[in-house]
């Protein structure tokens, strides 16, 4: 067994696991890179959306309108939820992997749970701009259990985390300990 000083602690550590975490820090710009374009997808297809929306709004056949305005109505709500996903830094964590994958799962449920909502008010209205948000959410999706599968493959940096934590905690703790050593000296003179 070696002994080591707390200083050095976290260095030792992440030399370590520096074999494991290479890998998974490339697989983790991978899926973010994924993550990426899969949204992108999903606003350019709910901008086609919008857009032909708008086209049947402004159609003089009024059978159309019900669909544009529900297109439209899709647009809003999607955006609204997309504006909220937000993408972690370029340092690989546990917490960042898992805010972003529920922020796609979000994004995921939403549109599933519209198929039947507003989605469904298109028919038989802008097929091809519905095929192309029905691929995108599956790209979403795919996203999702990969992010989902990458969570599950970083056990070394919740280690990492949870050694960080003890090492901050037991620094404390003796930081502690020398304050009451310096009290009881005071109380012993």
């Amino acid at each position: 067994m070696r002994e080591l000083a707390l200083g050095e602690v976290m260095s030792w550590l992440r030399s370590r696991l520096s074999s494991a975490l290479k890998p998974l820090a490339k697989e983790g710009k991978r899926r973010r890179k994924d993550a990426e374009k899969a949204l992108s997808d999903m606003r350019e297809a709910c901008e086609r959306i919008r857009e032909e929306g708008e086209r049947c709004v402004q159609d003089r056949d009024h059978r159309k309108h019900r669909p544009g305005r529900a297109a439209i109505r899709f647009h809003k709500l999607v955006m609204s939820v997309l504006e909220d996903v937000s993408f972690p830094g370029p340092e690989l964590s546990t917490e960042a992997i898992s805010a972003l994958q529920k922020a796609l799962a979000r994004v995921y449920n939403l549109v599933g749970k519209e198929w039947k909502g507003l989605l469904a008010q298109m028919e038989p209205y802008m097929i091809r701009a519905r095929m192309r948000l029905k691929g995108a959410w599956r790209r979403i999706g795919e996203v999702v259990r990969s992010l989902d599968a990458l969570i599950a493959e970083c056990k070394p940096l919740e280690m990492e985390d949870q050694v960080s934590e003890a090492v901050s905690r037991i620094e404390g703790l003796v930081e502690e300990g020398r304050r009451v050593e310096a009290d009881i000296d005071l109380f012993m003179v």
